[in-house]
């Protein structure tokens, strides 16, 4: 393989790490949220409305990061294939975490509301949306980099670091 396609290949890993991040700074978006309707003092709920704005501005620009990123450091000529082929390591950790994270929302989406509303009936719906999409998005941010570390130890070239 020569020099540059393993530049590629490892901006498109570099890539896929900073989109996992910003599904994670996503999720606390959403955790934030939620969290909101289980405090009544002021104090508690402005710390949460600043978390909640800090981490969406973080999230928009790592968001835009990753977009900067593709454009500017994946090589143009191989992009295309290096962001959809299915034989990066990162590529692979990411589609399974998507699944996984998918599946788990579907049983959350079966199993926690009834669970939930046994401890605090009066929670609104408000409530179990950002709920879902922070199980939804926090898992999938997660469990990519712990099946992106268990995939990146299988690889040949990996030297331990």
């Amino acid at each position: 393989m020569n020099r540059r396609k393993a530049a590629g290949a490892e901006q498109t890993d570099n890539h896929r790490r900073l989109l996992s991040v910003t599904l994670i700074l996503i999720a606390v978006v959403f955790a934030s949220e939620a969290a909101r309707d289980f405090f009544n003092n002021e104090v508690i709920l402005d710390l949460l409305n600043l978390l909640r704005l800090t981490t969406a501005v973080l999230a928009i620009i790592s968001l835009a990061t990753t977009i900067f990123w593709k454009l500017r450091f994946i090589p143009k000529n191989e992009r295309f294939y290096l962001l959809t082929t299915s034989d990066s390591f990162a590529n692979q950790a990411l589609n399974r975490s998507v699944k996984f994270s998918w599946a788990l929302t579907i049983f959350f989406l079966a199993f926690g509301p009834g669970l939930i509303n046994k401890f605090n009936p009066d929670l609104p719906l408000e409530f179990y949306i950002n709920l879902t999409l922070f199980v939804t998005f926090a898992v999938c941010g997660f469990s990519f980099f712990i099946l992106f570390g268990i995939t990146d130890k299988m690889d040949p070239e990996y030297s331990g670091q």
